[in-house]
């Protein structure tokens, strides 16, 4: 990039190495560093509970951790599983098997045989067809158990996995702890790209994934209802920065969600029966088209969401998205107001409405194709302002200078949680590279002739991509820099 000679300039350089080609070493798929990575519940026993670990680790990592699987078997005969699921593409044309290690709490009752079951894993392909379970192996009593299986040959690429636990002769609850859901390689790949873009701070929520993916985040609670207001309640989100021109395969959401339920889980829209539903799709020609529409009583369904009974208001060819967008609610009134105060209304109806009296607020964005992958939308703040005295649940929330998401108001229920990142304030430039790039690391220097130093960035891994953010404060000198990620 090339500016005027008095701003700062930067430049990437390719991966390097003494080798065009390396070893691609083993892709961490769910390493539970930080949570439970969008692992949830796909079927099996309704009694259960999933949570991160920091104190459980396979590898005894102190700045790693665990999911921890509450399982609430009973005692019994017959077969009971848990299966868990993560949505999440993965092309593994270079990996041969996959792997994952496993520990039940040995405190609680084992099986009649003395173990804990077995554990089993399935991949599923685009088109999520079921291609069966791949492994079974039996948890032991003694400590981690690794499991690995050769990957079928047919297979090149999934959309989500699933892992169980099951049997037929549990004797009461079983605890498992889940870690380093990995695939394997034995193959050789090209050396990680790398790319550099400029960023705004913010909340960068990125399409990582598979057609259909959502990625959200939404309030703990679903107290934010405007059905009981005597005033309008206007939920707003300000975007600050969009894909760029070209980019329409992925839109920005504000999603009200009217549920009865504490966990809506991550595909709302379509789980739950009630819904108004802010979309923000970039058109052919670099515009904007926007839809604010609705269902009601459509649990599992798309109900009048797309069709023309459940529209409530429209814009088309919208130049800019960037600024604040609006849906203000006031009864059966729905208004949908744009940044430069453009502003439509339409109505729900009105014997509807009960199904909207405990309401889920979410934010985010979904990748229409795969060709959105990586691509993003940036929020600089989430509100629900009540214009009445009488609504008391008001909520502003600036994310232009968070560190981390405030987990007593906000939770990140993204289908892969990596793909919810807060850009600091004072953040210029985003860089990335392709994962896993095992035994590269980051460089940097501020001019082509000096010596590569490490710049001490916290790196992260956000779907199949390694990324870091470089404030001002990173920049190698006042004037230029260049960074490459570099063999070890």
């Amino acid at each position: 990039m090339k500016t005027t000679t008095r701003a700062w300039r930067a430049a990437v350089v390719l991966a390097l190495s003494g080798s065009t080609f390396l070893c691609a070493e083993d892709y961490i798929y769910s390493g539970f560093d930080l949570d439970t990575e969008g692992w949830v519940r796909g079927w099996g026993i309704n009694d259960f509970a999933l949570e991160w670990d920091g104190t459980v680790d396979s590898k005894n990592n102190a700045a790693s951790g665990s999911l921890r699987i509450t399982a609430n078997f009973t005692a019994s005969t017959s077969w009971q599983d848990l299966v868990l699921q993560r949505i999440s593409d993965f092309d593994f044309t270079s990996y041969s098997k996959i792997a994952y290690d496993v520990k039940a709490d040995t405190t609680q009752p084992a099986s009649t045989d003395g173990d804990y079951n077995t554990t089993q894993i399935s991949l599923r392909t685009p088109g999520w067809a079921w291609t069966g379970w791949h492994t079974s192996k039996q948890v032991t009593a003694d400590g981690w158990v690794h499991v690995e299986e050769v990957v079928p040959s047919a297979f090149n690429a999934i959309i989500a996995l699933n892992i169980a636990f099951g049997g037929s002769d549990f004797n009461g609850p079983v605890t498992y702890w889940l870690d380093n859901v990995r695939f394997v390689s034995e193959t050789v790949g090209p050396a990680p790209t790398i790319q550099m873009s400029a960023v705004r701070p913010g909340l960068e929520i990125i399409g990582t994934g598979g057609q259909y993916q959502r990625q959200s985040v939404r309030t703990t609670e679903p107290k934010y209802s405007w059905v009981n207001s005597a005033g309008a309640v206007d939920y707003s989100m300000d975007i600050v920065q969009a894909p760029p021109a070209g980019s329409p395969d992925l839109f920005a959401y504000l999603w009200l969600i009217g549920t009865e339920t504490t966990d809506p889980g991550t595909s709302p829209d379509w789980n739950e029966p009630n819904g108004i539903f802010l979309e923000i799709r970039q058109a052919a020609n670099g515009s904007y088209n926007v839809l604010l529409s609705h269902k009601t009583e459509a649990a599992g369904a798309h109900g009048t969401r797309f069709e023309a009974a459940g529209v409530l208001a429209r814009m088309e060819n919208v130049p800019s998205v960037t600024g604040r967008w609006t849906v203000s609610m006031k009864g059966a009134e729905a208004t949908l107001i744009a940044p430069d105060g453009s502003r439509i209304t339409g109505l729900l109806p009105a014997d509807k409405l009960a199904g909207f009296a405990n309401v889920f607020p979410h934010f985010g964005v979904q990748m229409d194709n795969t060709i959105a992958r990586n691509q993003a939308f940036t929020f600089g703040r989430f509100a629900i302002q009540g214009t009445n005295p009488d609504f008391t649940s008001n909520l502003s929330q600036d994310l232009t200078a968070i560190e981390s998401l405030n987990t007593e108001v906000w939770r990140n229920v993204a289908q892969d949680t990596s793909g919810v990142q807060p850009v600091p304030a004072g953040t210029l430039y985003k860089i990335s590279w392709d994962a896993p790039a095992t035994g590269y690391s980051l460089r940097s220097k501020s001019s082509l002739t000096g010596a590569w130093v490490d710049p001490a960035l916290p790196v992260l891994s956000v779907g199949g991509r390694k990324v870091t953010h470089v404030r001002t404060s990173n920049l190698p000198s006042a004037d230029a820099g260049f960074f490459a990620v570099q063999k070890q």
